[in-house]
């Protein structure tokens, strides 16, 4: 049987459609995605930034007002997005990310002093102001596990009425979020993550000047929550979504 030009040239074309890796078809079927659900900082998130100097002397830090985190982050689910009856089987497999391109969440900027001795005299005062990042986790068993924030700005300024002190920069650190009872759940078609006694350290290196360097850590304490709703999930392309930590 003989076959005409005209439709071998019909099937050169839908062939082109269909199977042409640059085409937009194409893409749309081969492109990997993951379904995310964004998750917004509850107001109610507040903490307190404390610590301690170890050198070259020793002295506290602590907290003078409470602050509170804002921003968003992504819940990270495998495609497709579940549905409120496959929710409750989902969640041990979700992680937590910001979307490449997205803020991120950030912490209003928050006060305290540096004091010695007994009773406590203020030797110098601590701005944490600019704390910006993003966040992501690991999938453990029970799904979210090692959430880290990673500072994209924010610096540490100490003041002195003795010597002056380099600000610190927090930008490119990563900070792990520690403590209790951090979970990620759902009521109806609500996913909450929250962590109820939030824990994040930080080590604190100070210049000084003439050769002497400080240290110390931060520590911020409190608590934190972000909600979703179901009905914002949507499948994206996995490459706009760091993958989860090993």
């Amino acid at each position: 049987m003989r076959v005409s030009r005209v439709s071998m040239l019909l099937f050169a074309a839908l062939a082109a459609v269909v199977l042409a890796p640059s085409g937009t078809h194409a893409r749309g079927l081969l492109q990997a995605q993951v379904c995310v659900l964004p998750a917004t900082v509850a107001p109610t998130s507040q903490v307190l930034v404390g610590g301690s100097i170890t050198t070259p002397i020793a002295a506290k830090v602590r907290p003078t007002s409470s602050t509170t985190f804002s921003g968003s982050f992504a819940i990270v689910f495998p495609a497709p997005c579940p549905t409120a009856a496959t929710l409750a089987a989902a969640l041990p497999k979700a992680y937590i990310a910001t979307v490449k391109g997205s803020p991120g969440v950030s912490l209003a900027d928050t006060k305290a002093v540096v004091t010695m001795g007994t009773p406590p005299t203020v030797v110098a005062n601590v701005l944490v102001g600019g704390l910006k990042g993003t966040t992501l986790s690991a999938v453990g068993p029970a799904g979210v596990a090692a959430p880290t924030v990673t500072a994209t700005a924010g610096t540490v300024t100490t003041t002195n009425s003795v010597v002056p002190i380099k600000p610190y920069s927090l930008a490119g650190q990563s900070m792990l979020i520690a403590g209790t009872g951090c979970t990620l759940g759902a009521t109806g078609a609500t996913v909450t993550f929250s962590c109820p006694k939030l824990s994040v350290a930080q080590t604190l290196n100070l210049d000084v000047g003439s050769g002497v360097k400080g240290g110390g850590s931060l520590a911020i304490q409190g608590s934190l929550t972000a909600t979703g709703k179901l009905s914002d999930a949507k499948l994206v392309p996995a490459s706009t979504v760091p993958a989860p930590k090993a």
